[in-house]
């Protein structure tokens, strides 16, 4: 199981603490394919360090073309609308978002039909 995750780049080889040291070659040649191929962690520069994981290495990806439109309404709801809505081509956006969710995520509802 261990050499699995290290091989698809889910893990790497850390805490090697005596005796358990039998397969530690092992798992290191298979960290070291996983890295030169940029599986899973170690697809993203200075995200995997010697000291454990740097999160703010990871840069999220923005979509190139956003679709859905949030609004602050005259009540002061955060709505957003999708390109099937009815009033979406008519509502000026006051953020884009890529997806319902992440529009979800900034505190906006889907628009009342």
């Amino acid at each position: 199981m261990n050499q699995t995750m290290i091989e698809e780049g889910l893990a790497r080889v850390a805490y090697i603490i005596e005796p358990n040291t039998r397969y530690v070659d092992r798992l290191q040649e298979a960290q070291q394919e996983a890295r030169q191929q940029n599986l899973g962690i170690w697809s993203e520069d200075g995200y995997v360090t010697d000291d454990g994981f740097q999160p703010e290495a990871v840069q999220e990806t923005a979509c190139s073309n956003p679709k859905i439109k949030g609004n602050h309404s005259a009540s002061g709801d955060n709505i957003y609308h999708t390109p099937a809505s009815p009033y979406c081509k008519q509502t000026e956006a006051e953020e884009m978002f890529c997806s319902t969710e992440s529009a979800e995520e900034a505190g906006y509802r889907a628009v009342k039909q």
